[in-house]
């Protein structure tokens, strides 16, 4: 059985909207630019290209190699308990008969269960299993 995907027409007028006004500000800005270096001679653009290269790439230097607040910290992994006895987790018989309903359930309206979720479902059932034992 394949699923039907949901289609939401009402988002398509705000992201059209936003993308507009985006747009329109890109537009301004590169028109803004291009009046104000029009008038400048090529000896000129050069220096001002020069003097825009230099000073990001001085910040960029600056902001890698000498700012140590902003560095990120490498966080020491912590070692995770592991029991050495399974009588640590102790399953009941109520999340087990959660868990059949579940299943059930799922089953009945016919969708299928994550496998990471079905995975972690037949580890509870088998603990419980061998606390029964």
């Amino acid at each position: 059985m394949t699923r039907k995907k949901k289609e939401y027409p009402w988002t398509d007028k705000p992201a059209g909207k936003i993308a507009s006004a985006i747009l329109k500000v890109q537009k301004m800005t590169s028109d803004l630019m291009s009046n104000k270096l029009n008038k400048l001679s090529a000896q000129r653009l050069k220096l001002v290209l020069l003097v825009f290269c230099l000073c990001w790439s001085g910040l960029s230097i600056y902001f890698i190699a000498f700012d140590k607040k902003r560095t990120t910290r490498v966080e020491k992994i912590r070692t995770i308990h592991q029991p050495n006895e399974q009588n640590e987790y102790r399953i009941d018989s109520e999340t087990i008969d959660k868990i059949h309903k579940y299943k059930q359930y799922m089953d009945s309206i016919r969708e299928p269960i994550r496998p990471s979720l079905l995975d972690s479902m037949n580890t509870l059932e088998l603990i419980y299993l061998q606390q029964q034992k």
